[in-house]
């Protein structure tokens, strides 16, 4: 167990750059464009935690993880972690306000990124990587891009909010 540790992360830097095309950055950046549907929808009740957890982990990927391998593997599991635990915590504006789908999108893309974060911090295969070589590139690709449509229909297609029983402030 310790020697797990000792050796994290597996990789110091991610297939030798994270500049490279990695699936921890194509999913945290649609939870970002995910979050960005909902943000003005109302006042005061922006996902502002689920997006700072999201740029955390986006951030130590892609810059601290070649320059400080531990601290920015670990930054990037806690980042996309603590927006899913404050994104599905009980009382959150996803619980009432937010449509569930345009949750479940998010909540994907963000474990779309931990996948191939959790592939270059342990020594273990990652779910989407295993699939890939089971499946091969045009299977694998085909299903990428269902998803992808699937994602933005549900997004295109979720309920609109009701800003007449918004939050607002009203004037004395």
């Amino acid at each position: 167990m310790w020697q797990i540790l000792a050796a994290f992360p597996v990789e110091a830097v991610p297939d030798g750059s994270t500049l490279i095309p990695h699936h921890a950055t194509y999913g945290l950046l649609a939870a970002l464009a995910v979050l960005a549907t909902v943000w003005d929808d109302y006042r005061h009740r922006e996902p502002l935690a689920e997006a700072v957890g999201v740029l955390v982990g986006l951030f130590a990927f892609v810059v601290v993880w070649p320059w400080r391998p531990p601290i920015g593997a670990t930054l990037a599991h806690v980042g996309p972690l603590a927006a899913l635990a404050w994104m599905w915590r009980p009382g959150s504006a996803w619980g009432d306000r937010y449509p569930r789908r345009v949750q479940l999108v998010a909540t994907g893309a963000i474990l779309v990124g931990l996948d191939d974060i959790v592939e270059h911090a342990w020594p273990v295969p990652s779910p989407l990587d295993t699939g890939f070589h089971v499946l091969g590139p045009t299977v694998s690709a085909v299903l990428a891009a269902a998803a992808v449509v699937a994602a933005v229909w549900a997004l295109q297609t979720a309920p609109a909010p009701d800003h007449l029983a918004d939050d607002t402030e009203t004037s004395a």
